[in-house]
């Protein structure tokens, strides 16, 4: 999983309006792990959202 996850050169998280701090999509987790780039398309609210933001914020 690991090395199909970090072939990618970017990954897509999309989550439907309403659904933030319902759930987490399941592929998260390892493309976190695998250190690849993503884009988060979803609610502010989410926590995927959130850590996409204190990335941006630590980088900055």
């Amino acid at each position: 999983m690991a090395q199909s996850l970090s072939a990618a050169d970017l990954h897509l998280i999309p989550l439907a309006r309403g659904l933030a701090g319902c759930i987490v999509p399941c592929k998260v987790d390892g493309i976190l792990a695998s250190g690849t780039l993503y884009v988060a398309i979803m609610d502010r609210e989410g926590d995927v959202a959130r850590l996409a933001e204190s990335a941006l914020d630590s980088n900055s």
